[in-house]
């Protein structure tokens, strides 16, 4: 498997939360669930959370490739 573009990987969001019901931070990927692929990571510290996150979204970033898909649109920051 190649490995996705670090810069392509570096411009999606990733909303981390704590959750109180399952006791772990919850990671979601905003851009992807507006595509229509609802996923989550986790971990029991926030760092850990980051790392799983990261992890997930280079996955998903692979199978979307692998898959002949076509990547989400990024969002951008639009300033308050």
């Amino acid at each position: 498997m190649s490995m996705p573009n670090q810069q392509s990987q570096r411009h999606y969001s990733l909303f981390i939360e704590w959750s109180e019901r399952d006791n772990v931070y919850v990671v979601s990927f905003p851009e992807w669930e507006q595509a229509g692929h609802i996923v989550h990571a986790h971990g029991t510290t926030y760092q850990e959370a980051v790392e799983n996150g990261q992890d997930t979204l280079t996955f998903l970033i692979q199978a979307t490739l692998e898959e002949g898909e076509n990547l989400p649109e990024a969002r951008a920051y639009a300033g308050v």
